[in-house]
């Protein structure tokens, strides 16, 4: 069980994705209080808090957010934690500011409950401005550990449109949508006039430790090195390198099972599709 909630668990459990209501008008406020001095930090067409490289700064975000977040997911979560909690800013622009189909990067182990990424706009989102595009039941497929600069399991976003896979997800300030971290997602830039602020974390079941996979290429092979570290590794660590710290868990190649939407059957009127 990933949600506390039936009716979402059973979304999330079909989907890979579920859309809460997760916070209030002061929690809104809080987190846009929290936004405004680390604006500086999130600028340009897209820019993500885990990928600030200065640590001091990252931890400063993450720790402002998680204070908001943290209490607001205990509500919603059936045993999980935040291990890092952020901002997803896209600044208007005319151009660029897509991002393409991926999956998240493996914070756990594949087996046992998923992890999960929280996605909680702070304000209404549709495309106009970037708001998700999710592949609904991509979750099943690749489901092993990725690490930053895995393979890619998708193919092109035209090709799931044309198999009616993709959908959309408008939605209001104060929602938020609960992602397994395998599910395929994807958004387009913010052709708006205003920026589009959403906080973010990802949580862990509360049974398992935190994962770290790096990736490397030895004589033409992919291999992913498994690391266990401590939930404020994502604090100072910069995405992509080797670990300095952490236990290692041993060396194996690089799986990647390719998402072909032919293997994907539509599901018209999916739960993540919000009216």
């Amino acid at each position: 069980v990933t949600l506390c909630d039936a009716r979402a668990e059973a979304d999330f459990a079909r989907d890979g994705c579920a859309v809460v209501g997760l916070l209030s008008p002061a929690e809104l406020d809080r987190l846009q209080a929290a936004f405004a001095p680390h604006a500086v930090l999130h600028e340009g067409p897209f820019a993500a808090s885990l990928l600030i490289p200065d640590a001091a700064a990252r931890g400063a975000v993450h720790h402002a957010v998680q204070a908001v977040l943290a209490p607001a997911l205990a509500r919603v979560l059936a045993g999980y934690r935040s291990v890092f909690c952020g901002f997803a800013v896209k600044a208007p622009c005319t151009d660029g500011g897509e991002m393409p189909l991926h999956q998240d990067i493996s914070f756990s182990r594949p087996e046992g409950r998923p992890a999960v990424s929280v996605w909680a706009p702070l304000v209404d989102v549709s495309g106009l401005n970037g708001c998700l595009v999710l592949v609904p039941g991509s979750h099943r497929v690749n489901i092993g550990a990725r690490a930053p600069g895995s393979t890619p399991a998708a193919d092109s976003l035209q090709a799931y449109a044309q198999a009616g896979l993709l959908r959309e997800l408008p939605m209001r300030r104060g929602e938020a949508v609960v992602m397994d971290q395998r599910l395929l997602h994807a958004s387009p830039g913010n052709r708006s006039q205003a920026v589009r602020a959403v906080a973010t974390a990802v949580a862990v079941p509360a049974e398992e430790g935190l994962r770290y996979y790096h990736r490397s290429v030895v004589d033409g092979v992919a291999l992913l090195e498994g690391f266990a570290v401590a939930d404020d590794f994502h604090l100072g660590h910069p995405l992509g390198s080797r670990p300095a710290r952490g236990t290692h868990l041993g060396v194996a190649p690089e799986r990647v099972d390719f998402i072909h939407p032919r293997t994907l059957a539509p599901r018209p009127g999916s739960a993540c599709a919000v009216p």
